[in-house]
């Protein structure tokens, strides 16, 4: 498995997070990465979880080099709705 950053855990995360994926899962899946530490993964997720962060726009994760496509949805968590659209 290759190693996301910092930028791409806590983005990673937080849209977990504001799917409704459990604490555990989220914890679960960051277990794959090579460089996994429980204490410090769940401290970040649960921070995320208190501090109530929501998912940065696309324009913001292209700035951050998280994202590649330009399908102007605007917001990850409005893909499915996009994507319904599509059809």
């Amino acid at each position: 498995h290759e190693n996301l950053g910092h930028q791409g855990r806590w983005t990673l995360a937080v849209y977990l997070i504001n799917k409704g994926v459990a604490y555990e899962k989220i914890l679960q899946i960051f277990s794959n990465f090579p460089d996994y530490d429980e204490r410090v993964a769940s401290y970040q997720i649960k921070h995320a979880v208190e501090r109530g962060y929501t998912v940065p726009s696309c324009g913001m994760l292209l700035s951050y080099g998280l994202c590649v496509a330009d399908c102007k949805i605007g917001n990850p968590l409005r893909w499915k709705q996009w994507k319904k659209k599509k059809k």
